[in-house]
C-alpha cells in the first residue's frame, strides 16, 4: 500500500506561512501599543516625580518659591497637552491591534480547518490499509491452509 500523501499539503503549508506572518503582524501592532501606553505613563510619571520633589522641598524649607509653582503648572498643561494627542494615538494602536488580532484568528481557523481535512485523511487512510493489510493476510492464509476437503 502507499504511504501517506496528503493531497491538500501546499495549501497547508500556505496556510501555515499566513498564520505565522499574521501572527507577527499582531506581535508587532501589541509592541507599538505597550509603546505608546508606556510613553504616556513615562510622561504621568515625570511629572508626579518633580512634583514630589517640589513638594520635598517646600517641606525642607517650609516654603515653595513661585518660579517652582509656575514650573510644575508649565509641566502639567504640557503633560495633559500631551496625554491628549496620546490617548488618540493609543486609541488608533488599540484599534490597529485589534484588527490584527481578527485576522490572526481568522488565519489560524483557516490553517486548522485544513489541518483538520488532513487528520481525517490520515485516518481514512489508516482504515484502508488496515482493509488492505487484513486482505493480504486473508489471501496469504487461503495459500497455507490444508483443503478440509480433500
Amino acid at each position: 500500500m502507499k504511504k501517506f500523501k496528503f493531497r491538500l499539503q501546499s495549501l497547508l503549508d500556505i496556510r501555515e506561512k499566513l498564520e505565522l506572518e499574521q501572527k507577527n503582524k499582531l506581535a508587532k501592532a501589541a509592541s507599538e501599543y505597550q509603546k505608546a501606553f508606556k510613553e504616556q505613563q513615562d510622561s504621568v510619571d515625570f511629572v508626579n516625580t518633580q512634583r514630589q520633589k517640589i513638594f520635598a522641598e517646600q517641606e525642607k524649607t517650609g516654603v515653595v518659591s513661585m518660579d517652582d509653582l509656575r514650573y510644575l503648572d508649565k509641566l502639567q498643561s504640557q503633560n495633559s497637552i500631551f496625554a491628549a494627542s496620546l490617548n488618540e494615538e493609543i486609541e488608533q494602536k488599540r484599534l490597529a491591534m485589534e484588527a490584527e488580532r481578527v485576522k490572526y484568528i481568522k488565519a489560524r481557523q483557516e490553517k486548522q480547518a485544513v489541518e483538520n481535512l488532513k487528520k481525517k485523511a490520515l485516518e481514512k487512510h489508516k482504515i484502508e490499509r488496515l482493509r488492505y493489510e487484513n486482505y493480504e493476510m486473508d489471501e496469504i492464509s487461503k495459500h497455507f491452509t490444508p483443503d478440509k476437503f480433500d
